[in-house]
């Protein structure tokens, strides 16, 4: 039996609230690689979920979106088995369901779930989240970062020793001879392989293993390097298209021609304000110069005032010198008469003499 994963595609599992797409999985290993929180494991969660939980178990609740609580997980596989394509899709918590077709075959609910169990030789946990002991071989084939020395193989020896035991007993030649020790010697050999891998004690990465994780962290601090840079250089890109628009819409609408229209009219504007200022300048020295002229008139008045009263009494002593002027004029007049009249008997006097 050979298992190829084709196409992976999530929609509202964890942080791919909106719909994400994994496709162009190759025959082999395939490494998904990325930044930190990019959501690598929450994919490799997500085909573990489709084959290993229950699509009506309550136990999926941590492939819910945070705080959406009307959220309906939903995982789509396309896979080939044995040549032929086939899908596997499953919705859970709020919609539940599960379909599966492969070979013009058709499964739905708990009957697909079943199928996919008995062909890979898994089981699901009776209750709760399935756990690395119900996971059988298939177990091994999709590892989160950070796991792979940590692999628990005991699961699937156990699942691949009871197969080879299933075998022996409907009276398989290769299977009895196999089986026959257990399955000790391909155990053995497995066992020898993976301390080429991995320590015997406390599974830490060793020789080839240890030397290609190192290589891959180097390689992965390097990367997220140029991430950094990329994203930078995106960064200015996106900048640089944003002025280079904002430059074709200024050059679309010449906004400052209107702007140099304004800057004329409020030029034109200071100009005539600067000559009212220089007129009002001249007004105010005007009207200073009239206030002054005022005081000057009013302190010419007040004396002329002066001078009219002066004037006036003087005519009063005038009229009155000349009314006594007059009065002596007719008493020299009435005293006048009777000199001239002496006078006239005086040479009349010396006539007659």
């Amino acid at each position: 039996m050979m298992l190829q994963l084709t196409r992976l595609r999530v929609e509202q599992l964890r942080r791919f609230r909106q719909p994400f797409e994994l496709a162009g999985l190759t025959p082999g290993l395939n490494i998904l690689a990325g930044p930190n929180e990019a959501g690598k494991s929450t994919l490799v969660r997500a085909i573990r979920a489709a084959f290993f939980e229950r699509h009506r178990s309550n136990a999926a609740e941590h492939l819910r979106p945070h705080g959406d609580s009307a959220a309906a997980p939903t995982i789509e596989l396309d896979f080939l088995l044995d040549g032929q394509a086939g899908q596997l899709r499953k919705t859970f918590l709020a919609r539940k369901r599960c379909e599966l077709q492969w070979a013009g075959q058709r499964h739905e609910g708990a009957e697909a779930e079943d199928w996919l169990a008995q062909r890979f030789g898994f089981s699901y946990a009776l209750k709760g989240e399935s756990k690395p002991q119900n996971w059988g071989i298939p177990g091994l084939l999709w590892v989160e970062q950070g796991e792979g020395q940590r692999l628990d193989v005991d699961p699937a020896r156990d699942y691949l020793h009871d197969a080879l035991a299933g075998q022996a007993g409907q009276g398989g030649t290769a299977g009895s001879a196999l089986a026959a020790s257990g399955g000790d010697e391909l155990l053995e050999r497995l066992r020898a392989l993976r301390q080429l891998l991995l320590t015997p004690k406390g599974g830490a990465p060793t020789g080839e293993l240890a030397q290609l994780i190192k290589q891959g962290e180097a390689l992965a601090a390097e990367r997220e390097t140029l991430d950094r840079q990329i994203q930078a250089y995106r960064q200015q890109v996106d900048e640089l298209a944003a002025l280079r628009q904002q430059h074709a819409a200024d050059e679309a609408a010449r906004p400052w021609e209107t702007l140099q229209a304004q800057l004329d009219a409020a030029r034109a504007r200071q100009t005539e304000l600067q000559a009212q200022q220089a007129q009002l300048a001249t007004d105010l020295a005007r009207q200073a110069q009239l206030a002054q002229t005022r005081e000057l008139l009013l302190a010419q008045l007040a004396q002329g005032t002066q001078l009219q009263a002066a004037l006036a009494q003087r005519q009063q002593a005038l009229d009155e010198a000349t009314r006594q002027e007059t009065a002596a004029q007719a008493a020299a007049r009435a005293a006048q008469a009777p000199w001239q009249a002496a006078q006239a008997a005086s040479a009349a006097a010396r006539e007659a003499l």
